[in-house]
Formats: C-alpha cells, structure tokens, sequence
C-alpha cells in the first residue's frame, strides 16, 4: 500500500483521489512545523510526499526515507525542492503545471488597472476628505504595448485576458522556439524592452532568472515601463529596482513577490534597510505572494495535481 504524507493544506479532492485511485493510506499533516517533518517522514516507510510552500525539500531533509519514490509540489513551480533531487532518478518530482495560470492572470491585469488609473491613492484620498479630481486622472492600456516575459502557462493566460483591452502584446521566451498567436506577438528582449510601455514577469526561478530584473535589464528600457513581478521574488534585484526607480528608469513597480517573505521578517538588517526604502515609493504596488492562490486556484491545483500523480502512477 502507498503511503502519502501530506504536510500543507490542499484542497479535499487531491487526498479522496490519492486514496480512490491508489488505495493509498493519506497522513494529512497540514499544521506540521518544518522542523519536524523530517522526523516525522523517518517514522514511517513513505513512498509519496505532497508539499506546497512550507519546506525547502532537500537530500538532508530525505535522508532517511528510502522509500520516498515521488514528490508532489502543489503548485506550478518546483523551486523550493533542491536540484539534486529533482535530477535523482530514483525520486519523481510532480508539479500542477498550469493550475493557476488564470488566477495569476487576473491579479495581474488587476494591478495594471489600479496603477494605471491610480485606485489605490484615489481611495485613500476620498476617504480622507479630498476630491482631486486631476491629481488622480488615469492612463488606458488601450494602444499601449505590454510586453510579456516567459510565455508559459501564465505568460499566455495574461496576453488572453489583454486580448480585449485593444492593447499590443509582445512576448519572449528563450525556450519557445514559436508562440505568436492572436493574442502575443513573439520578440526578441531587446525589442520587448525597447517597445513595452508595460513589462509583467512570468518566469521559473533558475540560474538564468534570478536577478533577470536587475541593473543590466533597467539599463535596456526606452520608454519607463511599469514592471509587474508575479513569478518569484529572486528573479528581482532589489538594490537595482530600488535605483532604477530612484532614477526614474520605470514608472513603479507592481509585486506580487519578493526576494524575502516576508520581508521584514526574513530578511537580513541590511536587506530589511533596502525593504523599508522600497516601502517609500508610492509608486510601488503590493500582494503577498497571492497571484495564483484564489479561491478557483486552490481546488484547481490539487485537481491537476491529482492528475499528473496518476498519470506518473500509470492510470
């Protein structure tokens, strides 16, 4: 019989599925502390492990189940499991490509349509008294170019709900040799950088993204874009966004994610100092770490999930 520890909460269809299908024994762990999931994984002769964001899964982390054969991430991407066991081939990592897509799409075009027509400190100035009507006149996306990097499952389903705001779609991806639909145009990134009067960010966190949106990349861009983080929060070099917005190469930045959650939890003194700096800019959006977690997206994801599951389980 397999045997499945779960250690973050999941939607009810992913652990109902894994026990109908695989007649799999499910130990739901969801309020379990990292610390003691390592033990509690040596108690027991695992073969499947179901992970979100908790744990950073490394080969310390696993060395004591030699009966771990798979390990499922609910969620699209796979960054918080170290390399060495994803390239293990003996140890099967399963993700939910493609789960939330929609749902990072629309916190997405919802933080272009706050910045761009300026809800935020509208609000906040109505309920403070004020009526200035001028100091709160907002920009349309129709007619403006919207660049888009990593045209993924995410990167598509933005240019899919652009598609009705008349606005130009661009798109690059190093790993797409063709993508041009009739919602994204493919491009090269110095052209997307040249021509995007909005850049949104929808790549996976590697060796080549981390620090992508860094000093080299504001130094690439002709017209202020705003630039939207929704993919991860090291794919931003905070010191260098903090300048390029000091030297008003951007309009503003809208975040979803950061390099430290939370910020000022996590991160270093130095790096909290850089965090408080960046919290000064009105020009700077918020969310945490929420695009692709609605309310749709959580069934969504253990649905998928699920899915894949059984398909590496052969069914």
């Amino acid at each position: 019989m397999e045997k499945i520890l779960v250690v973050d909460d999941v939607f009810e269809s992913l652990t109902k599925g894994l026990e109908q299908h695989l007649g799999a024994e499910i130990h739901y762990n969801p309020d379990i502390s990292p610390e003691k999931i390592s033990q509690k994984l040596s108690e027991n002769n695992y073969t499947g492990l179901v992970v979100r964001s908790k744990v950073r899964i490394s080969r310390g982390l696993l060395s004591h189940v030699p009966s771990l054969k798979w390990i499922a991430r609910a969620g699209s991407g796979i960054d918080n499991i170290d390399a060495e066991i994803v390239d293990d081939p003996n140890i099967t990592v399963i993700n939910a490509d493609g789960a939330n897509a929609q749902s990072v799409a629309e916190h997405v075009l919802g933080m272009i349509l706050a910045f761009q027509h300026r809800l935020l400190q509208s609000n906040h100035h109505v309920r403070s008294g004020e009526w200035d009507r001028e100091a709160h006149r907002g920009t349309e996306i129709q007619g403006k170019t919207i660049g888009i990097v990593g045209v993924g499952h995410t990167g598509s389903a933005l240019a899919r709900v652009l598609s009705g705001f008349g606005a130009n779609v661009i798109g690059y991806d190093k790993y797409k040799l063709e993508f041009t639909t009739d919602y994204v145009k493919k491009v090269d990134f110095e052209t997307l950088c040249d021509q995007s009067d909005i850049i949104s960010f929808h790549v996976p966190l590697s060796h080549e993204t981390h620090s992508l949106i860094g000093s080299e990349f504001f130094g690439r861009l002709s017209r202020k874009p705003l630039v939207i983080n929704a993919s991860r929060g090291k794919v931003m070099d905070l010191d260098a966004a903090i300048s390029a917005l000091e030297n008003r190469q951007i309009s503003g930045l809208c975040l979803d994610v950061l390099p430290d959650e939370p910020p000022l939890k996590n991160a270093s003194h130095q790096k909290a100092l850089s965090y408080t700096r960046l919290f000064e800019f009105d020009d700077v959006m918020f969310s945490p770490h929420v695009a692709g977690w609605s309310k749709e997206s959580y069934r969504k994801i253990s649905d998928r999930l699920l899915e894949n599951i059984l398909k590496y389980k052969g069914l």
